[in-house]
């Protein structure tokens, strides 16, 4: 991205958009489990990819650097892919890991671990409920979609 420095405004975000962003989110409910310092190099990328896109200095604190470029935090891009993945399995019945995720059966016996490492299941629990996400009705994917 430091090689396209002369571009007209706003294609450095659309490139970082397509080319860095997309490998930050692809995976995102799988490494949503990793350890915080692995987060914490994701963040990095992010932060480098943004301060790079808008031509930002390093001294800019990284809530302003959200703002100045438009794009929420990682984290918070974390929470909104893994709830419309989460969203998208409860959608279909006969999904794989739909009553997996739906009632994580291990999630209170492993959270007294110290090493415990949050299932799908269980993180999702934590983001409905840090969010304050009530319950509420999901329409099942349609099986013949009408002519």
């Amino acid at each position: 991205m430091k090689v396209l420095s002369n571009t007209s405004w706003g294609s450095l975000m659309r490139i970082y958009r397509s080319l860095v962003r997309s490998k930050l989110d692809y995976g995102v409910p799988v490494y949503g489990s990793a350890a915080k310092s692995i987060l914490k190099m994701l963040g990095s990328v992010h932060h480098q990819g943004l301060r790079i896109s808008t031509g930002a200095f390093r001294n800019i604190p990284i809530p302003g650097l959200h703002v100045i470029s438009g794009e929420p935090s990682l984290e918070l891009r974390r929470h909104r892919l893994s709830l419309a993945h989460f969203y998208k399995i409860e959608s279909d019945e006969s999904h794989p890991q739909h009553y997996k995720v739906i009632n994580p059966i291990l999630g209170s016996l492993f959270s007294v671990r110290l090493s415990f490492i949050p299932t799908f299941g269980f993180r999702i629990g934590e983001i409905l409920r840090y969010f304050e996400i009530e319950d509420f009705p999901i329409v099942s994917n349609v099986e013949d979609p009408p002519p």
